[in-house]
């Protein structure tokens, strides 16, 4: 999913832009913003892929300088400037081309499937993403593990039905990291779990009593670790991590019994 940001201060047609990419599923709808100035706090603070940017935002403040603040802040974040319904028709034609090819849409993928241990005809699938420089180390039915030895990361993933995780939020709430996220569209949390290892947990799902989960853990990726060297933030932070976290696609549950 591309993560989506929209500043336009005409309160018409901002509603218009955010119903069509709320309602497209390749599009993770962050923010839709009035100030060209907010959206520089988002960029800082979320990961975002692309904005469109009205030319002329709320107090006067200018979209084209804010866009191009954003665009030199090493963030890899595209900025379509909309001038007029003309470039905003054109701006979409863009998006739309980048949507087709992004996302995991065209790469390589790991798939996890889980059986429900209290009902085994109920079944979860997810799909995850990435790109060239990032190898599958471990698959199985449930979990898969994803290197990548250049960057120096592991982003491990297990999939699994449970019927309800209140002690592993509560625990995790106590943790001076914890703070709630959400990738691909999908709400949950995370904290660093020790000095080597950030731990993600993404709700994707609940039929009947039990619930969908999905957890990544991202740690480096080398086998050699010294606490003085080894930046944890950093390596999670890096846009290939970023970009395997918003790749997870939930195709459902099924039930083989029908």
């Amino acid at each position: 999913m591309i993560n989506t940001v929209i500043v336009e201060d005409n309160i018409y047609m901002q509603n218009h832009l955010s119903g069509m990419f709320a309602g497209d599923e390749r599009f993770n709808l962050i923010a839709s913003l009035r100030d060209a100035f907010e959206a520089e706090k988002v960029c800082q603070t979320e990961n975002v892929d692309l904005v469109l940017m009205d030319v002329q935002t709320l107090h006067n403040h200018s979209g084209l300088a804010a866009g191009e603040r954003i665009r030199k802040s090493g963030h890899n974040t595209r900025v379509y400037i909309m001038k007029k319904l003309l470039s905003v028709l054109f701006a979409l034609t863009l998006v739309l081309s980048l949507a087709a090819c992004s996302g995991g849409g065209g790469g390589p993928t790991v798939t996890m499937t889980q059986v429900c241990d209290g009902d085994e005809t109920m079944n979860a699938t997810v799909t995850v993403g990435y790109k060239d420089g990032t190898t599958p180390s471990e698959t199985g039915a449930d979990a898969a593990e994803l290197i990548n030895e250049e960057k120096d990361f592991s982003v491990e993933f297990c999939l699994y039905f449970d019927n309800g995780l209140d002690y592993f939020v509560d625990d995790a709430k106590t943790q001076e990291t914890y703070k709630e996220v959400k990738y691909s569209g999908f709400n949950g949390y995370m904290y660093q779990y020790d000095d080597y290892e950030y731990e993600i947990c993404l709700y994707l799902d609940e039929k009947d009593d039990y619930d969908v989960y999905l957890f990544a853990y991202v740690a480096p990726g080398s086998e050699l670790i010294d606490t003085e060297t080894t930046d944890m933030e950093k390596i999670f932070n890096q846009k290939e991590v970023q970009d395997i976290l918003n790749s997870v696609k939930y195709k459902g549950i099924e039930n083989s019994s029908k």
